[in-house]
């Protein structure tokens, strides 16, 4: 198991210089920790348009510069790059990129997930229950706090101990690395961050299911790898808005994702996701709680798409559904 390390991370915004091959482009932009012109190597499969990465929108094959011309302007999350030749001396890799341009043209918001951040422990439940927040300081110095179950924490190797006080486990302002997901804030249209793992130390490696899912033909064999999709701390996620499409049965639906000026997705999701009025639906049937036509709010991420035909198919998967009906008054 490999240790865990610092990793710089930045938020950037830079302009296409051109192309280094067909999947292959060169962004310029002045990067904050040095204040000097820099270089970010840009693939294609790494840019969004309309809401999915390229690589998952059936078109990898198209050449980088169908999507961004020399000029555009580029927002970008990136990291560092150990430079080779062919990258002409490039710094970063960027990890997603979307033109600015476009993105003002749609309803909906890039969020990307939050993969290998390192955090220091700043709550832990007062009221005993085994859970906590951490908090993670970005390049442009900004707090995000993110929040954990003590279920999802592994210290050099190992569970902690559920017999032991998650304080003393865990003191305050210690160091821990950890992968988080952002989840619809119960006020506002804010964003919250659940962290999916939390460690310190060698990290822990849950097996990963590869199976491509978009494509099956019996709805029951889509929960675990449906969960699985929507905790990916390195997709891409959109939060935006929508209506539910059809309920499929009690656990499963479709919604409408508008991503913008006449662009409509259908998005999966499944009841552990769904919250009404700042309570959760996991434990309830969705054809209790919702009904067709009903508006929503919703953070997802685009999946790849089979080829086969069969009698279920999706390219979204939801991580994160409210009912946007505000709450009813009492008598």
């Amino acid at each position: 198991m490999e240790s865990s390390r610092t990793i710089a991370f930045i938020e950037a915004t830079g302009v296409v210089q051109g192309s280094l091959t067909k999947h292959k482009a060169l962004i310029k932009f002045t990067c904050k920790l040095n204040g000097k012109e820099e270089l970010a190597l840009l693939k294609t499969e790494k840019f969004a348009h309309r809401g999915a990465l390229i690589s998952q929108a059936e078109d990898e094959a198209a050449h980088v510069l169908q999507f961004v011309e020399v000029g555009t302007t580029v927002r970008f999350f990136a990291h560092p790059l150990n430079s080779k030749e062919d990258e002409k001396d490039a710094q970063w890799f960027i990890m997603y990129g979307w033109d600015i341009k476009e993105e003002k043209l749609l309803d909906i918001k890039y969020i990307p997930g939050l993969s290998n951040r390192e955090c220091t422990v700043t709550e832990i439940d007062a009221s005993g229950k085994r859970k906590g927040t951490l908090t993670y300081e970005n390049l442009n110095d900004e707090s995000i706090d993110i929040s954990f179950l003590a279920s999802k924490v592994w210290s050099f190797g190992a569970r902690l101990n559920p017999k032991q006080s998650l304080k003393t486990q865990m003191p305050l302002d210690n160091v821990f690395y950890c992968d988080a997901i952002p989840q619809l804030s119960t006020s506002g249209d804010g964003i919250t961050w659940m962290a999916t793992h939390v460690w310190r130390g060698p990290r822990h490696h849950s097996q990963n299911n590869e199976t491509d899912y978009s494509v099956s033909s019996e709805i029951k064999e889509l929960i675990h790898p449906i969960k699985n999709i929507g905790l990916n701390c390195k997709a891409l996620f959109v939060q935006g808005q929508g209506q539910v499409l059809r309920i499929i049965n009690d656990d499963f639906g479709l919604a409408l994702l508008h991503i913008g000026n006449n662009i409509f997705e259908s998005v999966l999701f499944h009841r552990a996701w769904v919250s009404a009025f700042g309570t959760s639906m996991a434990s309830q049937k969705l054809k209790d709680v919702l009904q067709d036509g009903d508006p929503l709010r919703l953070i997802c991420t685009s999946t790849s798409v089979g080829n086969t035909k069969s009698a279920f198919r999706f390219k979204w998967v939801a991580c994160s559904v409210q009912l946007a009906y505000e709450e009813p008054q009492g008598k």
